[in-house]
């Protein structure tokens, strides 16, 4: 019914648009003929030239090329390259979950992918696509801002044939196939986009034999730092054939292509079916080979989790307490009987949401599209229960009841873990550390939770109590922007005891001999328990400071509140300053001086190291 429906929108537009004289005979592409004109005979397929709708032969690339249970690998029964007649971008119940022919598996500006051209893939000329997975790779600083222009490349066919223009990293990082002639010691190179034919390719490929009807996947991989050195993570262009042979109807074949940052050759990648065992180990920077000219390893169609590991104890994936990475695949993403690429690559030092972080992109093969796959959001548990003994963390939906973070310590720096991504989220149950049998907190709800996204959980209250004062937890999502580097704050209050009408957050003064002054600046205001505050971007900071004998840098740290009509405040001082975004979590008791604490997590490094103060005091405002 939605293909119908969108096909008489899509007809009454056009007649709206050019009149009512000929506007059957009148498309913009292939899917107007198809929906306006009838379904064409046996052996026939409907194409737009020059407006007119046509019939033209199918071709030998258009058909099932004998596969079993009418499926090859990677392409549709009979699919013709284009989208499936009012195809929303959704994939129909069955598809490979890949949009059809032509699209780039990103909705355009009115959400809908595009139609895209007819594949142009015969059985008289071979086929390539360029995959562009490079990304910075900074040794000595990970977090570099991303800048996309950087990273866009064209490929080229030879020293001056350019094939494919302006493709970059992320989300669009995949080509559509385009054609070229069959022939034996082929060469192709890849240039920064815009870049002269004259001048030197940043990866090549040589000595590529293709024939006729085959299909070459290009793959641009390695950290663009290590641009004009010999090192094995310089950036390469890796030219794959797409032979994957006949997949049985309930498998899918999965070639697996490692470009993920790794820092020595010593050092591999694994690639497992959720918890299965791992089905490919493959040495940086390169992919796995083929046996009997047969690419891949099969896995179950019903895969709906892909974990990305190390292949030893020395070689895990940062920071989550599992060492690896896992990527939750879309509903119906895989269909039985399909073939993939499974490129993962990124850094996983990098803490912002971007296309240089840690991801996998999937490619299925003979068919235009792709699906990058964000890893799995990571959370970091904050232990902030005063009187509390360390403590561990399960999901309870896990049916192999394996901790999700363990060993949680009282204001200690946050254990990180990773759950499946989930619109609605997952229930938590806390546990002792040392006795999972004892439950501190039971069906906590983390709320929804976003692929690619980090996450702050904070255990607070005070071990043994009820009610207001009993143990609680809350989850909160690093929403600074990746491009944020500088200086900035968001504020958690985590002090159960604290005024009912909030805190506010912010700093005093130094004076001439470096003591603190009076003078209290807020800078996040009336923040209540359980929430927290400050606009999604994070507000700068930049508190005086003073300097001690040693040289070293502290400020004057408050918080404020008001409380039974009166005022008080506490301040704390900290020997460090701030110069990165971070996530203040205010803890302990307010009436105690002693008492309230405040850790704070430095976003922009993968573990979230926490600043803690140096000092702190109480007095009358």
């Amino acid at each position: 019914m939605r293909h119908v429906l969108r096909g008489w929108f899509l007809a009454v537009g056009l007649c709206l648009a050019a009149g009512s004289v000929g506007c059957n005979s009148e498309c913009v592409d292939a899917f107007d003929c198809r929906t306006d004109e009838g379904q064409p005979q046996d052996g026939q397929q409907w194409a737009c030239r020059e407006e007119k709708c046509v019939l033209e032969p199918v071709s030998n690339n258009d058909r099932d090329a004998g596969t079993d249970a009418g499926v090859d690998a990677g392409r549709d029964a009979g699919d013709s390259g284009a989208p499936d007649a009012g195809d929303s971008g959704v994939p129909d119940a069955g598809d490979s979950g890949v949009p059809d022919g032509g699209d780039s598996g990103v909705p355009d500006a009115g959400g809908v992918p595009d139609a895209g051209p007819v594949d142009p893939c015969t059985a008289t000329v071979a086929c390539v696509r360029f995959v562009n997975v490079l990304y910075e790779g900074n040794s000595t600083d990970p977090q570099t801002p991303w800048t996309p222009d950087t990273y866009k490349m064209d490929a080229y066919q030879g020293d001056t044939q350019k094939l494919i223009s302006a493709v970059e990293p992320g989300d669009k990082g995949v080509s559509d196939y385009v054609p070229v002639a069959a022939g034996a010691d082929l060469s192709f190179s890849i240039r920064t986009a815009g870049s002269e034919a004259s001048s030197a390719a940043l990866a090549t490929a040589t000595g590529v034999s293709l024939a006729a009807g085959e299909r070459l996947t290009l793959v641009g991989i390695g950290l663009m730092s290590r641009k004009g050195t010999t090192r094995f993570d310089r950036p390469q262009l890796l030219a794959l054939k797409e032979q994957f042979g006949t997949v049985a109807a309930n498998q899918v074949r999965v070639r697996h292509v490692t470009g993920d940052y790794l820092v020595s050759t010593r050092r591999a990648r694994r690639l497992a079916a959720g918890t299965d065992a791992p089905f490919s180990t493959v040495a940086p920077f390169s992919a796995d080979n083929t046996a009997d000219g047969i690419a891949g390893q099969p896995i179950s169609a019903d895969t709906h989790q892909l974990v990305l590991s190390g292949s030893s104890e020395a070689d895990i994936i940062l920071p989550s307490v599992s060492g690896t990475a896992s990527f939750t695949l879309p509903a119906q993403t895989l269909k039985a009987g399909t073939a993939w690429f499974a490129i993962t690559y990124g850094d996983d030092r990098r803490s912002t949401d971007d296309p240089g972080s840690t991801s996998l992109m999937l490619l299925p093969s003979g068919k235009n599209g792709a699906v990058r796959l964000k890893r799995d959001p990571l959370l970091y548990f904050l232990h902030g229960l005063s009187g509390g003994e360390p403590l561990r963390v399960f999901n309870k939906s896990d049916p192999n009841n394996i901790p999700v973070a363990v060993d949680l310590t009282f204001k200690a720096d946050p254990a990180v873990g990773d759950l499946p991504a989930s619109p609605t989220g997952h229930s938590l149950k806390f546990t002792l550390n040392s006795d999972a049998a004892t439950t501190v907190l039971d069906d906590v709800q983390t709320g929804p939770l976003l692929a690619g996204r980090r996450y702050l959980v904070v255990v607070s209250g005070r071990a043994g109590q009820t009610g207001a004062l009993g143990p609680r937890a809350f989850t909160f999502q690093d929403a600074f922007a990746p491009s944020a580097q500088d200086a900035r704050i968001r504020v958690v209050n985590a002090s159960p005891n604290s005024p009912a009408t909030g805190v506010s957050f912010g700093y005093f003064d130094v004076q001439g001999d470096g003591t603190r002054g009076s003078t209290f600046t807020s800078v996040v205001s009336d923040v209540a328990y359980g929430s927290i505050g400050g606009p999604a971007e994070g507000v700068p900071f930049t508190p005086p400071t003073g300097t001690d004998m040693s040289g070293n840098t502290y400020s004057f740290f408050g918080v404020r509140g008001t409380q039974g009509g009166g005022t008080s405040s506490r301040s704390v001082t900290v020997g460090t300053s701030v110069s990165r975004p971070h996530l203040f979590v205010l803890l302990g008791d307010w009436e105690q001086a002693e008492g309230l604490t405040f850790r704070a997590a430095n976003v922009r490094t993968p573990s979230w190291t926490t600043l803690a103060p140096s000092g702190s005091d109480f007095f009358a405002p």
